[in-house]
């Protein structure tokens, strides 16, 4: 059986990236998205070298290429479709958020 295929959003920094570099050690093909190309190639570079397999996607709002990335990774791990995967959305709440509001005021 190929391996399991995780999505990540919010995977560039912070939680997400540790649940993305966690799922690839655990032996999970890792799609990560986010809104910030950079730490993204890094995760997923650091994913690669670590014997893992990932792929990375920019503009995790956008459905349409997040499903590609899915797609593609599971094509690679030999899966046929449809694609079985896990979503992890880890992604931040944004500036306005309750919490980010209750701290501002604390």
């Amino acid at each position: 059986m190929p391996p399991p295929i995780a999505l990540v959003t919010g995977a560039g920094s912070g939680i997400g990236r540790a649940t993305a570099l966690t799922l690839a050690a655990n032996g999970f093909t890792v799609v990560l998205a986010g809104r910030r190309a950079e730490p993204l190639r890094l995760a997923a570079n650091e994913i690669v070298t670590g014997g893992g397999s990932a792929i990375a996607v920019v503009r995790e709002a956008d459905v349409a290429a997040v499903s590609e990335a899915v797609v593609a990774a599971a094509q690679s791990a030999g899966y046929p479709t449809p694609v079985p995967f896990v979503a992890v959305p880890s992604h931040g709440a944004g500036r306005d958020s309750a919490i980010d509001t209750a701290e501002a005021h604390a």
